[in-house]
């Protein structure tokens, strides 16, 4: 899969036949994507003939910030609108970012994660909890800790490679949490110690997974060993991938590729 992040700055009808060109099975989507899209007058029906004319599939639509009482919506495009998008355009997912978490143990948290999961099931759509490498939630194991409070079916957890660098968390996490409950896998590399600003480096300067010292392969094969059976997407945020989106998506797929179990 090419996370949409990867190309962000783009319009997702420009996205989907560079993505499926550059041999991709699926697409995952911002919002603010979407709304490119239907303000260029397309309508979510023609956006899913366009996926459905190139053989993808759109895995998830991102990020939903707004599970969270008075937590502003990304983009201004809130959960409710974010759950609309992925429905029409057939999507087995929504992704909750936990960066505005403050205390995972707080009861409110709790119940706006358990909360949203009915929501999404609701729809027949999952939520992929994110842990980002800074902040309340910062590692796997105080990822599913929420998400087990939480209890809802419909609630899993995203691994992301580089999070799990840049955070707190160690390579023995992937065997702390139940398996079926990571259900996605995001790939991103990087040099072994992180930037005084996290935020910055995540957004402008990850490089391809195997070209850093995060190995990424080891953490996918070890992810599989575990018994984790999810979509692996390539999540490189840098600037000038828009400008030259063909090239872009191309280096990503044959990177993703390379560091891929056998």
């Amino acid at each position: 899969m090419l996370c949409g992040s990867t190309l962000r700055s783009c319009a997702l009808h420009d996205v989907i036949p560079v993505v499926a060109e550059a041999g991709f099975d699926s697409v995952s989507a911002w919002g603010v994507m979407v709304a490119r899209s239907l303000a260029a007058g397309w309508s979510l029906r023609d956006l899913r003939g366009l996926l459905d004319d190139h053989g993808l599939a759109l895995d998830c639509v991102e990020p939903v910030t707004d599970w969270l009482p008075g937590v502003p919506p990304q983009d201004g495009i809130a959960l409710e609108e974010i759950m609309g998008m992925a429905t029409a355009l057939g999507a087995r997912m929504v992704l909750g970012s936990t960066g505005n978490v403050v205390d995972r143990d707080d009861p409110a948290v709790v119940a706006a994660l358990a909360d949203f999961g009915q929501q999404a099931g609701d729809r027949g759509l999952l939520v992929g909890l994110e842990f980002l490498g800074w902040g309340a939630v910062s590692n796997l194991p105080d990822a599913y800790a929420l998400v087990a409070a939480a209890g809802s079916p419909a609630v899993g957890m995203v691994f992301d490679t580089w999070h799990q660098r840049r955070g707190s968390g160690t390579d023995d996490d992937i065997e702390t949490v139940p398996a079926e409950l990571v259900i996605a896998v995001q790939v991103a590399d990087g040099p072994a110690e992180g930037e005084d600003d996290l935020l910055l480096e995540a957004r402008y300067r990850r490089q391809l997974p195997g070209l850093g010292a995060m190995d990424v392969a080891g953490q996918l094969a070890r992810l599989a060993a575990h018994g984790v059976r999810a979509p692996v997407g390539v999540e490189v945020w840098r600037e000038g991938n828009q400008d030259e989106p063909v090239e872009a998506a191309s280096r990503a797929y044959a990177a993703l590729v390379a560091v891929m179990p056998a």
